[in-house]
Formats: structure tokens, sequence, C-alpha cells
């Protein structure tokens, strides 16, 4: 908010036009969202791609596991 208050302070000194001041405040949207987006695939990719497919094949094992040992004693 403070570079938007700074950005008004200058039209009203007439500095800059607010179309500058708007396309500097774009570059500033776009640099923040691409930092964000590299933080976001860097975290992704720092996760190992198997960790959502665990839960599930432990599952099906221990439910192997006892229909095994079910035969065993039947």
């Amino acid at each position: 908010m403070k570079g938007m208050t700074s950005g008004i302070q200058e039209i009203i000194a007439g500095t800059k036009t607010p179309r500058q001041v708007l396309e500097a405040v774009d570059k500033k949207a776009v640099e923040y969202s691409l930092i964000l987006l590299v933080l976001f695939v860097t975290l992704l990719s720092a996760v190992p791609n198997n960790i959502r497919y665990t839960h599930f094949t432990n599952k099906a094992n221990e439910q192997n596991a006892y229909f095994r040992i079910e035969a065993l004693y039947r």
C-alpha cells in the first residue's frame, strides 16, 4: 500500500502521470507473482511424487497380509 500512496503523491505533485504510476505498480505485481510461482514450484518439486500413493499402498499391503494369514488358518 505504501507504493500506491507514494504514487498518488507523485501524481498530485505532477512528477508522474497516472499511467506511469500504474505501469510501475503492474511491474511490481508481475515481479511478486513470478517470485510466488517459483517458490510454489520449488516446494512442489521438493516433495516426493510418491508421497500421496504411500498411504494406499500400505493399506493394500495390510489387506493382502490379512487375507494371507486368514487363508493359512482355513
